[in-house]
């Protein structure tokens, strides 16, 4: 009877031990359980940010790439505003010459129509003016063409003498020539000037 309560007392203890194993065990796996569903919530938060994040990346990267499309459209604009801006400017200057070639070319013009006025005008006066007032001109410079021509060699003659020779009125020879010729072109035929009319 004694060794039976003995293995009863025995076995009582290893029930009683494998109890508090199993209690033991129990726990530890109801910590592990409600790490493990822990470890789920914070996967499943993790991949929940995790799909935030990059749909926040897909959307920053589309709106990039249209930034980035949209800038080269507007380059590209910038680019033919200038080029059709620097052809402006070229045509402008083109214009501008153009301009001043005609401004010059109508100034000349207008200058030569002058002097086609004046020379009809010229000749006109020639045709009306009496053959004898063209003569007594012409006799009267010719005489004072000859006085001062005897002046000038009595100047001369009286520099050579007191050994002084001093240099010639040119001026004054090359004036009355020209005087003299101006005179005399008024007999000569005035060439274009009837054409021109």
């Amino acid at each position: 009877m004694s060794s039976l309560a003995a293995l009863i007392d025995t076995i009582s203890s290893e029930n009683a031990e494998q109890h508090a194993r199993i209690r033991h065990l129990e726990a530890t796996i109801a910590k592990q359980a409600a790490a493990e569903m822990a470890n789920e919530r914070t996967i499943r938060a993790l991949e929940a940010a995790k799909s935030a994040a990059l749909v926040t990346f897909l959307s920053r990267h589309h709106a990039e790439t249209q930034l980035r499309v949209e800038h080269d459209h507007c380059k590209t604009h910038v680019e033919a505003a200038w080029q059709r801006i620097r052809e402006l400017q070229a045509r402008k200057a083109d214009v501008v010459q153009q301009m001043h070639d005609i401004s010059v070319a109508d100034a000349q013009a207008a200058e030569r129509r002058e002097h086609k006025r004046k020379a009809a005008a010229f000749a006109e006066m020639v045709v009306h003016t009496p053959a004898s007032v063209l003569q007594h001109e012409v006799c009267e410079l010719v005489a004072r063409l000859r006085a001062e021509d005897e002046a000038r060699e009595r100047w001369e003659t009286e520099e050579l003498s007191s050994e002084r020779v001093g240099p010639i009125d040119g001026e004054r020879v090359e004036r009355a020539l020209e005087e003299l010729r101006a005179s005399f072109l008024i007999f000569e035929p005035q060439p274009g000037i009837y054409g021109a009319l």
